[in-house]
This record gives C-alpha cells, structure tokens and sequence, in this order.
C-alpha cells in the first residue's frame, strides 16, 4: 500500500510540476488586453490579438493616407482660390485697358474733328466775294443784254 501511495504521490507531483502551456487561439478575433506590473507578462504594456494588431496598422496607414489626401485637397483648393484672384486681376486689367484705349480713340477722333474744323474756318473761301461776284455779273450779263437788244432795235 505504501507503493501505492508513493507512486500516486510522484504521479502528482510530476503532474503539478510539469509546466503547463497556453495554446493560443485563432478564433479571438480583435482583444486587446492591458497589462499592469505585477502581472504575469515580460513586459507591461497593451496586448493585442492578431486582428487587433493587424487593424491598428491599418488604421494607421489608411489615417496617413486621409491626412494626405486632405492636405492635397486643401493645398488644390487654396491654389485654385489665388488663381482666381489672379485671373480676376488680370480680366480687371484687360478691361481698364480697353476702356482706355477706347476712350483714347474717342478723344483722338474728336480732336481730329475739331481741327477739321479749325482748318475750315481758317482757310478763306471767300464766300461773301462770290455772291458778291456773282449779283454783279448778273447785273452786268442783264445790262449787256439790255443794250445789245436796244441796239439792235435802233438800228433802221
């Protein structure tokens, strides 16, 4: 009986002091765990499960990617905005110019027509010599007239 109770107490004692294991399982899907000092782990920190590891990268990568994306945006955006002011300035410009230059031409034309008409009015064309000339040889064409037909009627 003693044998017995020896090798049922060696049985267990090699049962208790054999190191039991932790198999992981596949099927935890996203855990993640805090670990605080003094609990059994080689570190303390956060533990996470595969899927949980797997989507923070993830996350991380897919944030960096948005943040970039968004910063072109903005960046796209802003650089829209200043060329439309530009193109607005230069539209504003193109327009001031052509009123000016329609403007100048207007003046130049009507400077041009008032000049014509200082030239007009400085150049002598005599106007009241000529009626005068012309009420004069009409008399003289009637008075000429007059005698040649009373010489004709004096003559027997």
């Amino acid at each position: 009986m003693r044998r017995i109770v020896a090798t049922a107490c060696i049985t267990m004692m090699c049962i208790i002091t054999t190191p039991s294991y932790a198999w992981a399982n596949e099927e935890v899907g996203e855990a993640v765990a805090p670990l605080n000092q003094g609990q059994r782990a080689p570190f303390s920190g956060t533990l996470f499960s595969t899927r949980a590891a797997a989507r923070l990268l993830a996350d991380a990568e897919f944030n960096l990617a948005e943040c970039e994306l968004e910063i072109d945006r903005r960046f796209q955006l802003q650089t829209a905005q200043f060329q439309l002011q530009i193109d607005r300035r230069d539209a504003d410009i193109v327009m001031w110019q052509a009123k000016y230059n329609d403007l100048l031409t207007i003046r130049n034309d009507q400077v041009s027509y008032l000049e014509d008409r200082v030239a007009k009015l400085a150049r002598p064309d005599h106007k009241e010599l000529i009626f005068i000339g012309g009420v004069a040889s009409g008399i003289a064409v009637v008075l000429l007239t007059a005698l040649a037909v009373n010489g004709i009627n004096s003559q027997p």
